[in-house]
């Protein structure tokens, strides 16, 4: 018996991981209105570029693109029924989304626990690891599947109510029951002998959503007949004129619902064999998607790289607009900004950066393309960090064609040329760093510090502990020793480590660190965690550390203490004096005032706590230092508490005083 011919659409409205086989064939959706804006934006010309090099369009032939906006990928369904010779007259018709898709594994996949009524099966990438699981990279599997059936759908799903209550009571609030009662008058007036599986759909418990499904050609059309038939004349008698964006997607919503409509009528009144497969989902849809990066000067060309995640997008811009006050005319800047998507959202206001600057040029990178699930597993986040923080450990395989680049946390501002740093003679060493001033003070007063850098990290030399905010890294080596590697298969053995990437970065870079002058890094937090550092740990470094408050050339707000939410704090003016003459100031202070207040009133009531330990101590070491007198000297506990309490009660004060 010959194999059937399947082809199953994958539709796609903007760059993403591609599923591409004999099988699976990508499709642009609406590329006839590429250009206008929709939910998701516009698409900019690199993207389009990208859509057009590696995917057909649904505007070729007999079609409707150009209603994509308001009926989303069924301009896919259209352009195959209407176009069947472009797709080699298949014996099976598909549509799959391009971050949803049918398992054609044979054992169910774990889901997620406490997920809504829309079970299936979750990952972050559409790596080989997702492709081996669900059998999509196997076309024999997914042909020999689909051969003994009619229809292959995504498994129904069971609902708290029924799917009309589910229209009417959409948690997202983008649906409108009427439209929905005119499908169903419509459907009656056109197709009487569907109202009883309408009714039956629509009473049950049970739905079928996203409109994914594969079924044999001539279902395929008969179905598409059916359903065209309604939804253009459904078009024709609702308003769509005062919908918002998501609420004009009235008729892709409905297609949804018509499809279980449609299934329910096959179950009941048809002999089709109908097979039910679990439905999966991508998180993360770029991965993959990589673009050629290469410098953007030939000459006195300086990367300097930034992650950015979220809303840290104003703090980026704050840092390179303080990069760009202090540039020299002799060199060229390319900054390249690991950005997650919600930053990219951002790329225009980033880019204005440049403007008016010839030695200036700002790109966004999506760092997400490089995070497979093995990768994203390892990530260890928390309330504190963000997974950008890891970008840098991928900067080696990001930027391909680069040799060096500098390293810079978002959270600074600059106020040397970045082009001396970048300068900085690596002798063949990973990276350049500075010493981190905090870890630094930890490990000579806190016993904590001590054992965790002598015994979980191993370091040889933790008293060589940097800080890993402001780097010059040698990609070139990385990449020729294959040092990435080692940063993940650290980060795997340590599994969550206290300061993250920083750590992975100490101890796999020991011995091969250039150490730079502490001007390069001020850290902004050790006298606020440690007020009488000084004192306590009068080493050299402090020593240097204090000397250079008010002389170094990059301030590195580091742990908590953010100017943005600490205006007061030493040093905070820095970051205001760059804020102030950006485009992001506003934004800013409206983000942060709510914030700022809390902080204030965070501030008084860890004054009034100290106010009363300091009391408290106060009490304690005069009531022990009567009962060591009056034990003459002989009850030992007793001087052991006083002196206890006369050291807290000293460095209470001193903080009361700082």
């Amino acid at each position: 018996m010959k194999e059937p011919k399947i082809k199953i659409l994958v539709g796609y409205h903007k760059p993403a991981t591609l599923l591409k086989s004999d099988i699976f064939t990508p499709i642009h959706l609406g590329r006839a209105v590429t250009l206008d804006e929709s939910k998701d934006g516009a698409l900019d010309a690199d993207d389009l570029k990208w859509m057009q090099e590696n995917m057909i369009g649904d505007d070729t032939g007999d079609h409707i693109s150009n209603l994509n906006r308001t009926v989303n990928e069924l301009t896919a369904f259209y352009w195959a029924w209407k176009n069947p010779d472009k797709l080699d007259n298949p014996d099976y018709i598909g549509f799959m989304h391009y971050r949803r898709h049918l398992s054609f594994a044979d054992e169910k996949l774990p889901e997620k626990e406490k997920q809504t009524f829309d079970q299936m099966y979750e990952t972050f990438a559409l790596d080989d690891e997702y492709l081996q699981k669900t059998r999509l990279n196997n076309d024999e599997k997914i042909t020999n599947k689909c051969a003994d059936y009619d229809v292959v759908i995504k498994s129904r799903h069971r609902l708290p109510g029924t799917p009309y209550q589910h229209y009417e009571h959409n948690r997202e609030g983008h649906t409108k029951i009427k439209d929905y009662d005119t499908v169903l008058r419509i459907l009656a007036e056109k197709y009487p002998s569907f109202i009883k599986y309408s009714e039956k759909y629509n009473s049950g418990k049970f739905a079928y959503f996203t409109n994914i499904i594969i079924m044999k050609s001539e279902l395929f059309y008969q179905y598409c007949e059916w359903l065209f038939d309604i939804i253009f004349e459904t078009q024709k008698q609702i308003d769509i004129s005062n919908y918002s964006a998501q609420e004009a997607r009235a008729c892709a919503y409905i297609s949804e619902w018509l499809m279980g409509i449609y299934i329910t009528y096959l179950y009941n009144a048809t002999d089709k064999k109908i097979l039910e497969l679990q439905g999966t989902y991508i998180e993360n849809s770029d991965y993959g998607v990589i673009p050629a990066i290469k410098p953007a000067f030939a000459r006195n060309n300086v990367p300097v790289v930034f992650a950015c995640e979220g809303d840290f997008y104003l703090y980026t811009g704050v840092a390179i607009s303080s990069l760009i006050k202090n540039a020299s005319s002799n060199y060229n800047y390319d900054i390249l900004i690991f950005a997650d998507p919600e930053a990219l959202k951002k790329k225009n206001l980033l880019l204005s950066l440049a403007e008016n600057y010839d030695n200036i040029n700002i790109r966004l990178i999506n760092a997400l393309s490089f995070i497979d699930n093995h990768t994203n597993n390892l990530l260890f986040v928390s309330h504190h960090l963000r997974k950008s923080a890891y970008y840098r450990l991928l900067a080696s395989a990001i930027l391909s064609n680069y040799d060096k680049t500098l390293y810079l946390d978002s959270d600074i501002v600059i106020h040397k040329d970045a082009a001396q740093l970048f300068n900085t003679d690596l002798e063949n060493n990973i990276i350049a760093a500075v010493l981190d001033v905090g870890v630094h003070i930890g490990f000579h007063t806190n016993v904590w510090h001590q054992q965790y850098l002598l015994f979980r990290l191993k370091l040889e030399n933790p008293y060589n502990y940097f800080n890993s905010g402001i780097l010059v890294m040698n990609l070139k080596k990385i990449r020729y020793e294959r040092i990435e590697r080692r940063f993940f298969d650290k980060l795997a053995e340590l599994k969550n480590p206290n300061f993250w990437d920083q750590d992975v970065l100490n101890c796999v870079c020991e011995g091969n660190v250039k150490f730079l002058d502490i001007k390069w890094n001020h850290q902004f937090s050790p006298p606020y965690q440690t007020p009488n550092c000084a004192n306590d740990c009068p080493t050299k470094l402090i020593k240097e550390y204090i000397v250079n408050i008010d002389d170094h050339y990059i301030t590195h707000f580091t742990d908590w203490f953010k100017p943005w939410l600490e205006p007061r704090k030493t040093l905070a003016e820095h970051f205001w004096r760059y804020a102030r003459n950006t485009s992001f100031y506003d934004e800013i202070i409206q983000k942060n005032i709510g914030k700022i207040s809390q902080n204030t009133i965070n501030d008084i009531y860890w004054l009034m706590r100290e106010i009363y330990y300091s009391n408290k101590l106060a009490y304690d070491k005069r009531r022990y230092k009567i009962l060591y007198l009056l034990s003459f000297g002989r009850v030992k506990k007793y001087k052991e508490k006083y002196n206890k309490a006369k050291r807290r009660l000293k460095e209470l004060k001193r903080r009361l005083s700082w």
